[in-house]
């Protein structure tokens, strides 16, 4: 990434005080649309963790390698060097250039309960968002079916044929009143480090992302 290059007449790199590191981690996730519990699953660290960085409290070089991976850096190691402190101008430029730091998946509208329960299933780790300020009503519903979709992500291996059905027919409750209220979701998946597949027991580990839009303006492909 650009911020990290130590090329600026501003002064030499160097390490970040754990302030400074603490205010970039808790950045990036926001700029990610992450919550702590949706970047632990991603990096496959307790919330604790990640916790006590964004405190101010750690800077664990295996913490901070693990954090690096989870948000798509090439060199994972990229917390752990000194790095160059911008002057503000070079802040506000990088601030401009920050979303095209980001990975850019391919996105497809969620349409059916069925479709949602099978990627969730098929997901090693999960990440929830908004794309916009949806409203009490819509909110409220949002976050009840993401917290369903939660649940059943835990515990869906101890339900019957039956049960996953029925939940199946429960999401698509959530999905269409969701619609009623003009928000679409939207998703895109990505393949995660063989390092996830080795902790999760999975061959093919990956991660799914579930973003609410305005109804009739979902794209075709999102950063994250």
């Amino acid at each position: 990434m650009t911020n990290f290059q130590p090329q600026s007449q501003s002064g030499s790199p160097r390490m970040l005080t754990l302030t400074e590191l603490a205010a970039l981690i808790k950045g990036y996730r926001k700029l990610k649309q992450l919550s702590q519990e949706e970047l632990a699953e991603l990096s496959s660290l307790p919330i604790d963790q990640i916790d006590l960085v964004e405190n101010g409290q750690s800077s664990d070089p295996d913490t901070l390698r693990a954090l690096g991976q989870a948000f798509g850096f090439a060199d994972i190691d990229v917390f752990n060097k000194p790095i160059h402190i911008p002057t503000g101008q070079e802040s506000a430029e990088e601030a401009d250039s920050l979303e095209s730091e980001g990975l850019k998946l391919e996105a497809f509208v969620l349409t059916t309960g069925e479709a949602l329960g099978e990627l969730v299933m098929q997901s090693s780790a999960l990440a929830v968002s908004r794309s916009f300020e949806l409203g009490m009503q819509a909110d409220k519903v949002f976050e009840a079916l993401t917290d369903y979709v939660r649940e059943y992500r835990e515990y869906f291996e101890e339900y019957s044929a039956t049960r996953i059905s029925d939940i199946h027919a429960e999401f698509q409750e959530y999905l269409a009143e969701l619609k009623s209220l003009d928000v679409s979701i939207s998703y895109a998946t990505r393949d995660l480090p063989a390092e996830t597949a080795q902790e999760k027991g999975s061959p093919h580990p990956t991660a799914l992302y579930l973003v609410a839009f305005p109804l009739g303006e979902e794209p075709d492909s999102f950063l994250v």
